[in-house]
């Protein structure tokens, strides 16, 4: 039983909907809901509907829906760009299928909006970024971390009259603890480091060929 996203029509509240039967009851206000599938107005809600759960950032849900789109109105050019993009987000590029399909049905002016469509998923584009700021803020807590495992790795061992209140083995223990730490947190910090810098050319070369998504909700709600 395949469940599409669908908008109430009276309270706005999103609710599921069995595709196959068509309707649903809304959990938020108890009214039927039912799918007009020869309405081209209904299809335009469900685009809207669609649009909605993909500028909340409720990817999956957005998925589902331009993806169910697709199959009952496999000639809407919407659908096939939002799931186009919905791909590039969860795969990491877009489905070229999606988009041959978008270029196929999309009036001329849709399809050279598009332009570098298939280089720079724009959702794709957003994960990286993100990426890039956990990166950031990881490497930050890693050399902080080192700086004191560095600290603790050079404590002297005492020697003369000061040694005898000294228990020189958990000294010893203590400095090797710190030694194995820093050489750990060295290595995460390099890795951590190199994938910094590989996310941030791949941001910098999509920042010179794509769009951001805003741009294709505008093209969607077109």
């Amino acid at each position: 039983m395949p469940l599409i996203k669908a908008q109430c029509s009276n309270c706005g509240g999103i609710l599921e909907v069995d595709s196959i039967k068509g309707s649903a009851i809304c959990p938020f206000c108890n009214t039927p809901y039912i799918v007009d599938r020869s309405s081209s107005e209904n299809v335009d809600a469900e685009i809207n509907t669609a649009i909605t759960l993909l500028e909340k950032e409720d990817f999956r849900g957005a998925h589902n829906a331009f993806e169910d789109l697709t199959k009952r109105f496999p000639t809407n050019y919407k659908a096939w760009i939002g799931l186009a993009i919905m791909d590039g987000g969860l795969k990491g590029h877009p489905n070229k299928t999606c988009v041959i399909k978008s270029m196929e049905y999309a009036p001329m002016d849709i399809k050279d909006a598009l332009g570098d469509f298939i280089i720079c998923p724009p959702i794709y584009m957003s994960n990286l970024q993100k990426d890039s700021l956990r990166l950031e803020s990881e490497i930050k807590t890693l050399n902080e971390e080192l700086s004191e495992a560095e600290l603790h790795s050079n404590i002297p061992v005492k020697t003369g009259f000061a040694s005898l209140f000294t228990d020189k083995k958990k000294l010893e223990d203590e400095r090797n603890r710190a030694n194995a730490k820093v050489v750990a947190i060295k290595k995460e910090l390099n890795e951590k480091e190199n994938l910094l810098k590989s996310t941030n050319n791949i941001i910098s070369e999509l920042k010179t060929k794509g769009k951001p998504l805003s741009f294709y909700i505008d093209l969607l709600k077109h």
